[in-house]
């Protein structure tokens, strides 16, 4: 998941490559207005200050100012392999 770098207010980039600036869910809300809260790293993982490890909170900042879809989780499809024993095998 990637953040829209243009789209945040307030952004502070650091020598780093790392990125403070408005969190867009805490402002929807009438927060952050001091712009502090998002924490954008230079791998573009983000974070909340104010909600870490909450992920509705994280879901909410990608749907303001995030890039393209999420992901969609690999599908494995079930295979049944039926083996026959050789000539000669003992149970």
């Amino acid at each position: 998941m990637r953040i829209k770098v243009e789209l945040l207010e307030k952004k502070v980039e650091s020598p780093d490559g790392s990125i403070r600036a408005r969190c867009p869910a805490c402002a929807a809300e009438g927060g952050d207005s001091k712009g502090e809260h998002l924490m954008v790293f230079a791998n573009g993982k983000f974070g909340c200050a104010v909600h870490p490890g909450d992920r509705e909170h994280r879901k909410r900042i990608f749907a303001l100012v995030g890039v393209g879809q999420r992901r969609p989780a690999p599908y494995y499809p079930r295979v049944r392999l039926t083996v026959k024993p050789k000539p000669g095998w003992k149970d």
